[in-house]
């Protein structure tokens, strides 16, 4: 409120006044003479009330009257300045904090669309809303023959191991009697009027494999599921592994769910030794199963609609063109074999005007036998490239969204695989500059402009005007800003301060680049890329790694850790004077437990002999500080001007009429990178920076498939019938 503005002024005014006079103020005179002024004024209401100083006609004008007129103008545009200026500063800090909560709840709004979108994916209704690739194996259009090593079976629809050589054979049917070794039979009495044999079938064709068919309509006067049994008996108990089944639909509208079931007596009948013992076949379909032996073996078949209503009749056609059995045998592989190779030739979605449509997440559904011995590993590759290249490619693992157990992730975001490294990065900063406009922030500066396959493209940039504006004036932003179209995937940002630089003598803050110290521990971050880890062996003094003290040889695991090296075990020593293991144990009193340059690594010179040995390899990154994010808002305001672990996004201005790439171009906001500089110590630009995230709108257009199939017994293969791949961006 301006009352409270008003209070404050006055309160300074008087506390002014008491020490002019050459006394102390005391809380008593001060309340007192703020009283006064209160009981005199209403501080709610400007001072200047233009009534009170009317002049009457002919009045004599008084200069008491008219100095008072204009201090208490003065003194309400004290006030009304003041107010202002709060006012504008709590404005900014309101806007900054509605800005933060609007920037939480539209990452809660992607998260959640994420989430949809994820869902969507995996849920089966979902025609309309995405474009998928499928393939049946009904022809080898889609594979990599070039590269497939698996059998694709395109006359079964199947991709399996192929045979070994000692082979596998197909039962001989051709002796069974008609009349005593094939039965067919309806299970479903109720409501039953006929059954019927189609002209020119026979049930002996239901098992030979010549062009002719077997064909029977059930014919039942309601309409209800219908079910039927074709019994086979084998000339003697045989060995089998799979059973191919060929359906003759020539009227069929609906899918017959088939369970075949084998006996070596004719009275107990068990389901095959397989996850999938019912399969809705609507043409031909097969099952693969651990060997049984069997003397018999029946099929019962089931349709729950009819294929054919004339008036109150409901005719239900069940045929066969040909049932075959199969003792098969395969080359079993181990642990380190590779397995039978299915790979599918580059595949898209094109749309209407016969574009490839992009896309960047992915989900599999297969159709899969997996008989207990076997695995199915699947893998995809997404690139934008036509060829989708697949030495180079970076195939990743996927498990099928309808497995029960899946081990592998069942949606693959490709736009968050990539992850970009910008490295090179400074303060922008510039004191030679005699523009104030390009002190801070530099005129200069780079520009991330596109990211593809984790590398990002980089442009100059000339400012025309001052980029930035700051409220502190020790807060600075980097020289590289990231372009609008490239959006980071969220908790992905990475930004590593102080870099150390091996073999040089820079410093930061009055230290080495890469290292802060407190008496006695000097500090910095590594990471480890590797996903094993690295092993350092630090001998018998302690360092600390993530706060616990480690000595002999400690494998650091892949990731960001916090390092402590106590001050005696650090000691520099100046890298261009040693050219050889002798020289280097020379200058070096710690050697080979020297943890300054196990951390940090050495600068072995051209001379070094390739025969001496290198224990100082250091780690892949080593900064003072993994940076924290935080909002511009808390930055600003609440983040200690000694804090430098501390960074946050922002904007920077538009520019019409910059320079990019050396053009004259109209650049947009970008995101920029603000953050606490040290002013007082000038060695702050030879601060190093890397910032690391991971691109989250990376599109392909293309993509393969590829599948590992692999057994252990000689019996049994796996097998796939069919894919389908979702596509979302």
């Amino acid at each position: 409120m301006i009352r409270d503005t008003y209070a404050e002024l006055i309160m300074e005014s008087i506390l002014r006044e008491i020490l002019n006079e050459g006394t102390a103020p005391t809380a008593a005179e001060i309340t007192t003479r703020f009283d006064d002024f209160v009981a005199a004024y209403d501080i709610s209401q400007p001072l200047f009330i233009g009534e009170d100083y009317s002049v009457e006609p002919g009045e004599v004008s008084s200069i008491a009257q008219y100095n008072g007129a204009n201090a208490a103008i003065l003194q309400d545009l004290k006030v009304l300045y003041r107010h202002l200026f709060s006012t504008t500063n709590q404005s900014i800090k309101g806007f900054e904090r509605w800005k933060k909560e609007a920037e939480v709840l539209e990452e809660r709004l992607q998260e959640l669309e994420e989430r949809i979108t994820n869902l969507l994916l995996v849920a089966d209704d979902t025609e309309g809303y995405f474009n998928f690739m499928y393939d049946n194996f009904a022809t080898t259009s889609k594979v990599d023959l070039t590269n497939t090593t698996a059998y694709v079976n395109v006359g079964k629809s199947l991709v399996t191991i192929g045979t070994s050589t000692s082979g596998g054979t197909r039962l001989d049917l051709s002796g069974l009697d008609p009349n005593k070794d094939i039965e067919f039979s309806v299970l479903s009495r109720n409501n039953l009027a006929s059954v019927q044999q189609a002209s020119k079938s026979e049930l002996k064709n239901a098992v030979s494999d010549k062009a002719n068919f077997w064909q029977n309509r059930v014919i039942t006067t309601s309409a209800t599921p219908v079910s039927i049994e074709l019994k086979v008996k084998l000339p003697a108990k045989k060995t089998v592994s799979r059973i191919d089944i060929d359906l003759h639909s020539a009227n069929a509208n609906s899918a017959v769910q088939i369970t075949p079931m084998y006996s070596v007596d004719n009275y107990n009948y068990n389901q095959l030794p397989t996850t999938n013992f019912t399969r809705s076949v609507v043409k031909k379909g097969a099952f693969q199963f651990t060997p049984v032996q069997a003397s018999q073996i029946k099929f019962i078949m089931t349709k729950t609609g009819a294929d054919q209503v004339v008036g109150n009749q409901y005719a239900y056609e069940f045929g066969v063109d040909d049932i075959s059995f199969y003792n098969e045998q395969f080359t079993a592989t181990t642990s380190q074999d590779t397995g039978a190779v299915f790979i599918s030739k580059p595949l898209s979605v094109v749309d209407t005007a016969s574009q490839p449509e992009q896309f960047s997440k992915v989900t599999l559904k297969v159709c899969e036998e997996v008989p207990t011995g076997t695995s199915i590993d699947y893998y995809l590759t997404a690139s934008n490239d036509l060829t989708v290249p697949i030495s180079s490619g970076i195939w990743t693992a996927i498990s099928p969204n309808n497995r029960s157990n899946p081990t592998n992730p069942t949606v693959i975001d490709f736009g968050d695989l990539d992850e970009t490294t910008v490295s090179g990065v400074k303060v922008s900063y510039d004191a030679t500059e005699t523009d104030l406009r390009f002190v801070n922030p530099d005129k200069d500066f780079t520009i991330v402009e596109s990211v593809a396959a984790g590398v990002a493209t980089e442009i100059a940039a000339i400012a025309s005007d001052q980029r930035y504006s700051f409220l502190n004036s020790n807060d600075h932003i980097l020289d590289h800003c990231i372009a609008s179209g490239i959006q980071i995937a969220k908790k992905t940002l990475e930004v590593w301060r102080n870099v150390a630089v091996v073999a040089t003598t820079d410093k930061v803050r009055g230290e080495i680049v890469g290292w802060g110290y407190s008496d006695p521990y000097y500090s910095t971050t590594v990471y480890v890329s590797n996903a094993v880890g690295t092993d350092i062996d630090w001998g018998g003094k302690a360092v600390l790694i993530d706060g616990i003290a480690r000595t002999g040889t400690f494998t650091v695991s892949q990731g960001a850790h916090k390092i402590q090296v106590h001050k005696d075990n650090w000691k520099e020593v100046l890298q261009t004077d040693v050219n050889s293991l002798t020289a280097l144990k020379a200058a070096d009193s710690l050697y080979p437990y020297n943890h300054r340059y196990l951390v940090e690594g050495f600068g072995y010179p051209a001379l070094y002999p390739s025969t001496d040995e290198k224990v100082y390899h250091g780690f892949d990154i080593m900064a003072e500080y993994l940076m924290k994010e935080v909002s511009a808002f808390d930055l600003i305001n609440n983040v200690a001007d000694s804090d430098y672990s501390k960074f946050a996004i922002d904007k920077d201005m538009p520019d019409a009429a910059g320079l990019v790439g050396g053009t004259i171009t109209a650049k947009e906001a970008m995101s920029v990178i603000l953050l606490k500089v040290d002013t007082g110590s000038s060695d702050f630009i030879n601060e190093r920076f890397i910032v690391k995230f991971k691109s989250a709108n990376t599109l392909y257009k293309y993509l393969r498939l590829k599948a590992v199939l692999k057994t252990t017994k000689s019996t049994i293969t796996p097998a796939i019938d069919s894919y389908q791949i979702k596509i979302a961006s």
